[in-house]
């Protein structure tokens, strides 16, 4: 992720991390990875420090220090005195950066001194929208089950299944049907090999023909053999019903 911040800027790849504390990005990246990370960042927002935050250290830390003039002035009766000096002090301290006020952030830029702003909640951006956007309730759909036959019923694009599933044929015998009712043409045949249907539904080649049996014996498939002109066996053309 660092070499993305560090290479990203001159492929023209704008990137805007959003963290929460900066303990976090020191765990996932560890110490040098995080550091990369926020050198290669260009404009700093912050704002919003829990009351025990050491972001809120760091980040005063970073924003660096101002001169102030300090002293004491003292009266006494005959001789009044004052004492100045100019001192330095954070140029804002850790305190100061937990307690801003809501919608107040602190903006550091490079190249610019850091600056006090304020921005408006999104919602008083001035953006509006046609109609609310709703996300459908599902916590609490009612639920009904149904048997099988009634779930097949109910499916107009699975209606030749129905009677498939009525003769209660076996199992391998409605994965054999599926596959070549999903080859016919438009005439309701098609002539996969036997050992290209055992490769496809991964069976073995006992299993399609038993299968294939079965489905003849339902009535339910017409299976014809084909001949080549020497006299030997061709392919097997079969009839979906």
């Amino acid at each position: 992720m660092e070499m993305m911040f560090s290479a990203g800027r001159s492929r023209r790849i704008s990137m805007v991390p959003i963290i929460q504390s900066l303990a976090q990005l020191q765990k996932n990246y560890g110490k040098e990875g995080s550091a990369i990370i926020i050198d290669n960042c260009q404009n700093i927002l912050s704002r919003g420090f829990a009351p025990n935050s050491e972001s809120a250290d760091i980040l005063s830390k970073a924003l660096g220090n101002k001169t102030v003039m300090s002293g004491s002035i003292s009266r006494g009766k005959n001789d009044p005195s004052q004492n100045l000096q100019m001192i330095q002090r954070p140029l804002m301290t850790p305190d100061e950066l937990k307690t801003l006020p809501k919608g107040h952030f602190i903006l550091a830029k490079t190249g610019c001194c850091p600056m006090r702003t304020t921005l408006k909640f999104f919602l008083k951006w001035g953006i509006v929208f046609e109609k609310p956007y709703k996300v459908e309730e599902r916590a609490a759909r009612k639920v009904s089950y149904a048997d099988r036959f009634a779930r097949i019923r109910g499916c107009s694009s699975m209606g030749y299944f129905t009677s498939l599933y009525a003769d209660d044929i076996p199992h391998r015998a409605v994965a054999v049907y599926m596959y070549l009712k999903d080859r016919t043409n438009k005439d309701g045949t098609c002539y996969p090999a036997i050992g290209t249907i055992a490769k496809d539904l991964k069976l073995s080649r006992r299993t399609v023909q038993r299968a294939i049996a079965d489905l003849e014996q339902s009535g339910h498939l017409i299976k014809e053999q084909w001949w080549r002109e020497n006299g030997g066996k061709s392919s097997l053309l079969f009839t979906v019903k």
